[in-house]
């Protein structure tokens, strides 16, 4: 404890505070003051780690020097708060008188930027009573830390220390703070808040992370048992019908999957809202991935010589009878985001091509001229991405469906003195098209995915990590593709 006489200053702020006897007090420094000071703004605090600059030893043993020379000072009862501007921050000294009759030191903080803008400095200027004051730093009473006025001052160390221990409590009860502990507990509260803020939005991200990756995985196990299991069995819901114009005046499109599966389909005109296309896997949905960049393209820069025409599955998008896409999701979304330029050049090129006015809100689109059972529309929708996949899974999902009628008819066992060889012999004996060169690529990986074990995700998760680990290196790509 050290114990000094109360400097003139002092006495004199006191004395204009009403105080009565100042001329008894003494100024007083403690243990505890320090240590609470240095727990609060030391350099180890809280608040110098959030960025405030920290209050030194030497800072505390000068201390009334900054109240002697301080640029502002306020009195709150038995209180003085004094304002000392240092280049570019300002220290901040609250004494208060004790029950031994000692002017002890309270707080102490360093506050960055000029004194004018700290917020106690703002507070006490705001409520500032006494315009006239004698002193020149313009004095003022301040009711404390809450409304009432009757409440008892702070009086001794003690006293603080125990209200600073309750801070932390839970359930809000009335404190008997200074008006500058007022304002550091409201800083520190403010800084716990935007902790815990912080924390809970951390959490709410990793808690979305699972969500999405928990989402993922399933999407992969539905795309395993469509893929892996026989890929026409999956069950397609198909619903009422939505209103439709068949264009009878046009010549029916036709798709072929092989020499023996050959689709007739026939133009109609319907209303863009009854559209349904699908970008997560299942039904008549066979992608395992979506090309944002080509939905982009058609919907602002649609050019009409790229699908009008193409014939196949590349023409016209192909759709149920109850509006969900078999072939063109990329299509149809591209068609319904539309701006109105693209938009303009789509019913230009309907009226140059198939001599058909649409209206806004219309789009031309092929339907299948005879109603398809569960199996065709599922060969329809998988073969419509052969040649243009997204992905390596997209790709065996695709050419497993082209060759499941043959991979029941093939051997479970086949005599071959090479690899090569073998792989031959699988293409050969799948090859139903009867073609000249029978396609080894897609016919052995037909049957990897055919013999892969169901309901697991390792073989799509396989392929998409593949393709995705080589991307910058065609020759080993093509390398591992080979060993399918």
């Amino acid at each position: 404890m050290i114990i000094e006489k109360a400097s003139n200053k002092e006495l004199e702020l006191l004395k204009d505070a009403n105080f009565k006897h100042p001329e008894n007090i003494t100024a007083s420094l403690d243990h505890d003051a320090i240590a609470h000071i240095l727990k609060r703004h030391g350099v180890n605090s809280v608040n110098v780690r959030n960025g405030e600059i920290p209050i030194t030893n030497e800072d505390i043993a000068n201390y009334r020097s900054f109240v002697d020379n301080a640029d502002a000072i306020f009195t709150d009862n038995s209180n003085l708060i004094a304002f000392k501007q240092i280049n570019g921050y300002a220290v901040v000294v609250e004494q208060a008188v004790n029950k031994k009759n000692e002017l002890a030191l309270k707080m102490m903080f360093k506050s960055k930027g000029d004194y004018k803008n700290n917020e106690v400095y703002k507070e006490f200027s705001s409520t500032s009573l006494d315009a006239n004051a004698k002193v020149p730093h313009r004095l003022s009473s301040h009711s404390g830390a809450t409304e009432n006025t009757t409440q008892k001052p702070l009086t001794d160390q003690e006293d603080l220390l125990k209200n600073t221990e309750l801070e932390n409590e839970t359930t809000p009860k009335p404190t008997h703070l200074s008006p500058l502990e007022q304002a550091n507990a409201e800083k520190l509260a403010k800084l716990q808040r935007e902790q815990e803020q912080s924390e809970q939005e951390f959490l709410k991200a990793k808690e979305q992370e699972t969500k999405r990756k928990e989402a993922l995985k399933k999407k992969l196990e539905h795309e395993r048992g469509n893929a892996g299991n026989i890929e026409s069995q999956t069950k397609i819901e198909v619903g009422e019908d939505i209103p439709t114009q068949t264009q009878a005046q046009l010549p029916k499109s036709r798709v072929r999957l092989n020499e023996r599966e050959i689709y007739d389909l026939d133009y109609a005109i319907v209303k863009a809202k009854d559209l349904k296309p699908s970008f997560t896997t299942g039904g008549t949905q066979k992608r395992t991935d979506m090309n944002e960049e080509q939905i982009k393209s058609i919907a602002e820069n649609f050019d009409p010589k790229k699908i009008f025409g193409s014939g196949g599955f590349e023409d016209l998008p192909i759709i149920l009878h109850d509006g969900q896409v078999i072939a063109g999701n990329h299509r149809i979304q591209g068609m319904l985001n539309f701006t109105p330029k693209s938009r303009f050049a789509y019913e230009k090129a309907i009226k140059e091509y198939y001599r058909i006015d649409l209206k806004p809100d219309e789009l031309l689109v092929r339907v299948p001229h005879n109603r398809l059972n569960n199996t065709e529309i599922n060969n329809l929708a998988a073969s419509s991405n052969q040649g243009r996949f997204n992905s390596e899974s997209d790709h065996a999902i695709a050419v497993l469906s082209h060759y499941e009628a043959k991979l029941k008819e093939l051997e479970k066992k086949l005599d071959a003195d090479s690899i090569y060889s073998l792989k031959n012999i699988v293409a050969k004996n799948l090859n139903f098209d009867k073609a000249t060169h029978p396609n080894v690529g897609d016919s052995n990986l037909a049957l990897l995915m055919f013999n892969m074990p169901r309901t697991k995700t390792q073989g799509i998760e396989l392929l998409n990590r593949w393709q995705k680990e080589f991307s910058n290196d065609i020759k080993s790509y093509e390398k591992v593709k080979k060993c399918l």
